[in-house]
């Protein structure tokens, strides 16, 4: 199995491909995800996918560089652009 890190890398770029189905596939269905500068913690893939379409609605060229991963346990932490 991939590591965390690899998994953020692996969610970025199939929302990149906007490729929902595998995005919501390396999530755990407890899964906690904020999308800064959004106030409001998704918990569960439901919003998260409910998110996702809203989110990238008319977009042709999704790109997201990362700068930062860190891994802390069961924590991944990312900054990207």
């Amino acid at each position: 199995m991939a590591g965390k890190v690899e998994i953020v890398k692996q969610f970025f770029a199939a929302w990149a491909r906007q490729d929902h189905a595998a995005v919501l596939e390396l999530l755990h269905d407890d899964v906690a995800y904020q999308n800064m500068p959004f106030p409001d913690v998704m918990n569960g893939k439901a919003p998260i996918a409910a998110f996702m379409t809203k989110f990238g609605r008319g977009l042709q060229d999704i790109r997201h560089e990362l700068r930062h991963v860190v891994e802390v346990g069961d924590v991944v932490f990312h900054e990207g652009v």
